[in-house]
């Protein structure tokens, strides 16, 4: 019987994990309360997204810090990413500039080696767990298995 390949990229997929788990501790407090970066709705670590301004098909944007927050599910997957708030809060935080930067970056061919991919995979595991220690001893307790 022939056996075929598993759906989506599994190029990024560790990259993907530990960049949102990163995101998501950044933008919380230390009780894992998280500020939705588009309708401003108050939600728990466990129920954000990592959500992206220019979507995650862009490459050159997909892993940059600034073009991704913590997003309500609702926002993120049922309003599909809500792009026009996500900007206007791009710019109060940081700039007109950086908000221009971001779709000029979009549009830009660019392809990550396999070594950048498993660099960039090292980084963002380290600088989640740098986050995840500076987190209540209640978050810690609650999401333990979250930086394994």
């Amino acid at each position: 019987m022939r056996k075929y390949p598993k759906l989506g990229n599994t190029k990024y997929r560790t990259l993907d994990k530990w960049f949102s788990v990163f995101i998501r501790l950044r933008d919380s407090d230390a009780n894992g309360q998280t500020i939705c970066i588009t309708c401003q709705k108050v939600t728990q670590f466990d129920r954000v997204d990592a959500g992206h301004f220019m979507t995650r098909n862009n490459i050159s944007t997909r892993f940059n810090e600034k073009n991704v927050h913590g997003q309500c599910r609702n926002c993120n997957s049922f309003k599909g990413g809500e792009s026009i708030a996500h900007g206007i809060r791009i710019v109060e935080r940081y700039g007109q500039s950086e908000l221009d930067l971001l779709v000029f970056k979009s549009k830009s061919m660019m392809k990550l080696m396999p070594f950048e991919v498993k660099e960039m995979s090292k980084e963002y595991r380290i600088k989640a767990r740098a986050l995840f220690a500076e987190k209540s001893d209640w978050f810690k307790e609650m999401y333990k298995n979250i930086v394994r």
